[in-house]
Parts: C-alpha cells; structure tokens; sequence
C-alpha cells in the first residue's frame, strides 16, 4: 500500500486529498507482516455521504462536544486490509483542538508515515491541559470498559438484527489501546509532543498474549492501568504549576 494505490484503490481525488497519515500498528512500530494499514487522510468534500462524530464518540474516540463539532463531516471505510478515516479539514482541526489522541497521533508519525503534507493543521496549537485531561480519560475509560464488554454477547443495535458474539481478540486489543492513551496523554502534558510512539509496544504484547477471560486480563493489567492513569494527573498538575496552556512542541 502506498499513495498512490490509496487513490487509486478507493477512488479518491489527488487534488483533493490534503493529508494522509499512516497511524496505528505500523506507525508504532509493532506491526505484524500481515497487519492492517490504519490511514487518516485530510480530504476536501468530494461529493460523498459524510457524517457526524456520534460513532467515533460512541467508540471511545473523541468526547461528547456539540459545539466544537457542530458541522463535521468524517466517513469510514473499513476493508479487510485497510482501515480509512477520512475528515473534512475542519473537522480534523476541530479534532486536534479538542485533543483528540487519534488525531494527535498523526502529528508525530515518523516521517515514511507521513505519506502527504500539504495542508499545516497545527498552526498555533496550544495544549490546553484541561481539555487534554478530558480527552485522555474520556478514551481511555471507554476502551477499558468496551473491553469488559467484548467478552460477553452483546444485544443487537443498530442495523444488527442478530447478537454480536464475543471478540476476546479484540477486547484485549481495545485494553492496549487503553493504557497507550494514558501514556500518550502523560507524554503530551509533561514534554507537550509524543515522544515515543513505541513506548506502550511491550506492555501491548503482553496485553494481546493475555489468553484468560475479563476477569484475569483487568486483574492482571488493571493496576497497570491506575498506575498510568496517576502518573498521567502527576505530570498534568507539574505541568499546570507553570499555567494551563503550553506550547505543542
């Protein structure tokens, strides 16, 4: 997968594509042969159906914030192989000013991962230290909790007709993705950049490896999980004894 396969494969416009970064596994460095390409791209309104942020805040993605996103327009699509965010560039702004750590993230991929740059969206960001701690544990919370909920049937919502059965595989996954956000968000309040995108690589292993039910993964990895979440609020208030804002380095 590269750039060009990326327009070509889903039918996207070059000149109106502004950004694309390749985040997750393969951003971090822990990526398998056969892992996902998880992509954000950048795209001016191509015509297509876009939508709201209630699923991405549903899925433990972005707080709840009707003002800062009134008007987004994001779309998915997800194939066995690829996974495509796509925002407006409004919207991914909107994003980053709220502290989402998804789109954080694409700031700081090494450069191989940074497959277009047309469009600089950090302009003058600043790292609001309150906004920043509502954003990490808004989706760290999230994550942990739809972990715990992976590991029994779910009741069918919306166009699912049937029950969804149990994803172990994926809960342990989203509990990864847990304690990474509070190491993110500690990294971001104490140095004001992800310094280390790999930093969680160990830890996810051992989270994925984890072959017990709920009770055995929380047990394990949940005082893991406190331990992030108090160091997180350490490095926060160290960082708000200098103000509530600081530069986004």
């Amino acid at each position: 997968m590269d750039l060009d396969t990326l327009h070509a494969r889903f039918g996207l416009d070059p000149a109106l594509t502004r950004n694309v970064y390749l985040v997750g596994s393969r951003a971090q460095g822990c990526a398998r042969e056969a892992s996902d390409h998880d992509l954000f791209v950048v795209m001016d309104d191509d015509g297509r159906k876009w939508f709201g942020m209630e699923w991405l805040h549903r899925e433990g993605w972005v707080p709840r914030d009707p003002a800062r996103y009134r008007g987004a327009r994001r779309a998915f699509i997800g194939e066995d192989d690829v996974q495509l965010w796509i925002f407006q560039p409004r919207t991914f702004a909107a994003m980053l000013g709220g502290h989402a750590l998804c789109a954080l993230e694409c700031l700081y991929v090494p450069p191989p991962c940074r497959w277009k740059h047309t469009l600089e969206l950090r302009g003058e960001l600043t790292l609001e230290l309150a906004t920043l701690r509502r954003a990490v544990e808004f989706s760290a919370r999230a994550h942990r909790e739809k972990s715990a909920r992976l590991f029994t049937t779910q009741a069918p919502r919306g166009r699912r007709r049937a029950p969804v059965p149990p994803d172990p595989a994926q809960a342990r996954k989203l509990y990864a993705h847990a304690l990474r956000f509070l190491e993110y968000g500690r990294q971001l309040a104490r140095h004001g950049a992800l310094v280390e995108l790999a930093a969680n690589n160990t830890l996810r292993a051992d989270v994925v490896a984890c072959d017990g039910g709920w009770d055995e993964l929380d047990a394990r990895f949940g005082p893991i999980f406190d331990e992030r979440l108090a160091a997180f609020h350490r490095a926060c208030a160290d960082a708000e004894a200098h103000g509530a804002r600081r530069p986004l380095a």
